[in-house]
């Protein structure tokens, strides 16, 4: 039972949106697509695999494509168990022990899986959990079609939903969805991180930007301390990432380095100048309308918009009340040495006269 979910929480964290420390896919990530994607076929043959929870046991069985058309061969007795009529097969990949397919035959898709001797079953796409499977836990069968799930060909990933509507065209290294989890309220967003030859790109409801970024994401500090005592921490360990900004919709990129924003249509609102990019605020998903910026080692302050909220004069600017809510924050910042308190007015609280621990007490 410990590694059942081990793995189904390895898996969830891999294909639900993870939290990463960057929004570029490390080496060990690469590797582990490049691995997941290459065990689901090429454009000719796409191997058959059923499991226990420990991993998939290759059975012999494949979907070979032959003149235009799929068909299901058993390797084993050279027999072959579904003709050479198939349009389209996909792979869908949900977890260890689940393994299942899209067939499309004369326009008509239908899902299937395998049971342990390989028998094929009808699925319900979104599980991989075959229909008699279903009735034996005492489950209805779901028809709601906003259900979504990850599909694979020929090395390319995508999602469908269970009305088997392409959500994200199956042509990416990697997808990562940025909602944990799809429910009725929000069936109708996109929101998804896309990948292709190492550079990274997005999908939202206003549409696709197709991966030319670096890397993607803004960080946001996290509270640390004592309950009675919390407050933001800018550092590395204690950020976050936040991907995308629903309520402005924008997006932070990094190309060549530098950092800067645009809109999801790809439009550039903030020019990828800045060395690095924090939000200014610590309830991100309330305000997160400015921006800690550092360009030539000075901080300063924009808006989403690109207005200089707070020039690039100082050594340091972190934002320092969370408690009050109104027209504008209050930055601490560092210059000479000293530090002070400046509001997003760009008004003096405090002169930049004191020590940090005087100011922080």
């Amino acid at each position: 039972m410990i590694n059942t979910v081990k793995i189904l929480t390895l898996l969830a964290f891999l294909f639900l949106g993870k939290p990463v420390n960057s929004q570029s896919l490390t080496e060990k990530e690469k590797a582990n697509v490049i691995t997941i994607n290459k065990h689901f076929g090429d454009s000719i043959k796409i191997p058959v695999y059923t499991s226990d929870v420990l991993g998939f046991q290759e059975s012999g069985l494949y979907f070979k494509k032959e003149n235009k058309k799929w068909g299901l061969i058993n390797s084993n007795t050279n027999k072959t168990l579904i003709p050479f009529k198939l349009d389209s097969v996909l792979s869908v990949f949900h977890l260890p022990n689940i393994k299942s397919y899209l067939i499309k035959e004369k326009g008509k898709w239908s899902s299937i899986s395998f049971n342990k001797k390989y028998k094929i079953e009808d699925c319900e796409p979104d599980t991989g959990l075959t229909k008699a499977d279903y009735r034996k836990n005492g489950y209805d069968i779901d028809t709601s079609p906003w259900k979504r799930f990850l599909v694979i060909f020929n090395g390319k990933q995508g999602i469908m939903n269970k009305g088997y509507k392409t959500i994200v065209p199956v042509k990416y290294d990697y997808v990562r969805d940025n909602y944990l989890h799809y429910n009725e309220d929000n069936k109708d967003e996109k929101s998804y991180i896309i990948y292709n030859d190492d550079k990274v790109g997005f999908i939202t409801n206003e549409g696709t930007v197709e991966p030319v970024f670096d890397d993607i994401g803004v960080y946001f500090p996290d509270f640390v301390g004592d309950w009675d005592n919390l407050k933001p921490s800018y550092k590395k360990q204690d950020l976050k990432l936040m991907f995308l900004f629903e309520d402005y919709k924008i997006i932070g990129v990094t190309k060549d380095g530098k950092k800067g924003i645009v809109d999801y249509t790809g439009k550039q609102i903030v020019p990828n100048i800045y060395d690095e990019m924090f939000c200014a605020e610590s309830y991100v998903r309330e305000f997160g309308n400015h921006f800690i910026v550092v360009k030539d080692g000075k901080y300063g302050i924009i808006s989403h918009q690109n207005e200089i909220i707070l020039p690039l004069n100082y050594d340091i600017i972190e934002y320092f009340d969370t408690s009050k809510k109104g027209t504008s924050h209050i930055y601490l910042v560092k210059q000479n040495g000293k530090y002070g308190l400046i509001n997003s007015l760009n008004e003096v609280v405090k002169p930049i006269e004191y020590t940090r621990k005087e100011l922080e007490n």
